[in-house]
């Protein structure tokens, strides 16, 4: 298939001739990506497809599990909703949510899977290897019982499901330095095979496509920017930032024991902060989605 036909192979899909990049304040000549540029980028991404403007990765989600996931997820009162821009701390976020949800039992913990303690809401299971981790992020049947059910997106705010943007749950989003993200982002987009392995892309390439947008989940200002007006006037909303939990991440543990109402003793969020460090983290395989 040619990258139009691709593109417009959804219902909610737009042509790469309609895609529009919202101007966030800044010159639009410089976020300016050549055509050839657009083209290279979305050949390589395996079934991309388009949502509202938004360019998203093929292998791992669709239109229809996109919006099935905002019309019937069923959430209850006590379920946390992890959300963030890809690679701005969404995994650390969510152990760290996890542990206290767990109650600082590390060893159940570390007997659990990160995708059987907290589910991705827009992942298409259909379109997945057998395989694949994330078959089990949606059986949750033999996870063990946690005080909270815990679920992550990397969704814009207008397709996070019913629940979330009616107060019936608790929104936690993550937001992290873009200059940070946009390294991460870089070298995630070399190594992921879901972003089509772009080992042969060049920083330059990458930064014109993180600054104008046209890029897998697109702007992180049109992302964050969303997601901060929401969360100002929602009780039940949380923004957590990257750089808090590496400046303090014993304060920052209290803060969500105290958003996520599961009240610790101190020595349960030393445990959780021992367990959630760098270190522990890079060497815990049941962290590694």
């Amino acid at each position: 298939l040619t990258n139009r036909n691709r593109l417009s192979n959804t219902k909610a899909g737009s042509h790469l001739s309609t895609f529009s990049v919202a101007n966030s304040g800044s010159d639009m000549e410089f976020c300016e990506v050549s055509e050839e540029s657009k083209q290279r980028y979305l050949s390589r991404v395996p079934k991309a497809f388009v949502l509202d403007d938004t360019i998203l990765p093929g292998l791992l989600f669709s239109s229809e599990s996109i919006l099935s996931s905002k019309e019937t997820t069923q959430l209850e009162q006590d379920d946390v909703v992890i959300a963030s821009y890809p690679k701005s701390g969404t995994t650390w976020a969510s152990e760290i949510v996890s542990a206290i949800a767990y109650e600082a039992d590390i060893e159940l913990l570390n007997r659990t899977k990160m995708e059987d303690r907290v589910t991705w809401l827009e992942v298409d299971k259909s379109r997945l290897p057998a395989e694949s981790m994330f078959h089990a992020s949606k059986r949750r049947s033999a996870s063990p019982p946690a005080r909270k059910r815990i679920w992550f997106t990397h969704l814009h705010v207008d397709h996070l499901p019913d629940a979330v943007k009616e107060g019936k749950c608790k929104l936690i989003y993550v937001a992290r330095n873009p200059k940070d993200q946009a390294v991460s982002s870089f070298h995630f987009h070399r190594s992921a095979r879901f972003l089509g392995l772009r080992t042969d892309m060049t920083w330059n390439e990458f930064f014109s496509h993180f600054r104008s947008g046209f890029i897998c989940f697109g702007s992180w200002f049109n992302h964050v920017l969303p997601y901060w007006k929401f969360i100002r006037n929602n009780p039940k909303a949380k923004l957590i930032r990257y750089e808090d939990m590496q400046r303090n991440l014993l304060a920052e543990i209290k803060s969500l024991e105290e958003f996520i109402e599961v009240p610790l003793m101190i020595d349960q969020r030393l445990k959780i902060a021992e367990h959630c460090s760098f270190e522990s983290m890079k060497n815990n395989k049941m962290t590694n989605r």
